[in-house]
């Protein structure tokens, strides 16, 4: 499994234009995930939607992806602060540096890879 990215965006709309902008620039669905959540509804793309956040909950579904449980806790904090949550899997390397220049650009606030 390779390494996963996290980010964490303030609004849905920069999470979204995030995972747009990654698709366009050639990653794949599987190696990309997208959720928030308004409190009483978890949206759910791709990854994270197959992975089953919703029925799951996000930090059991990122220790699954590796992320240690402290950090997990911590995300699944921020979905239910009514963030948004983009993660991409992506080994290191040219791609990885690409995936985080594209989500520090669209507004990530919170940018880790475990």
């Amino acid at each position: 499994m390779p390494p996963t990215m996290v980010s964490v965006f303030e609004q849905y709309t920069q999470g979204r234009q995030a995972f747009e902008e990654l698709r366009r620039r050639g990653f794949s669905l599987c190696e990309l995930g997208l959720v928030e959540s308004d409190g009483d509804l978890v949206d759910q793309v791709s990854t994270l939607a197959t992975a089953d956040v919703a029925g799951r909950g996000l930090s059991d579904v990122l220790v699954g992806m590796g992320v240690p449980r402290a950090p997990a806790n911590q995300y699944a904090r921020h979905l239910d602060a009514r963030r948004t949550i983009v993660t991409v899997a992506v080994p290191a390397g040219a791609r990885a540096r690409t995936a985080a220049r594209v989500l520090r650009r669209c507004g990530a606030r919170d940018l880790s890879r475990f």
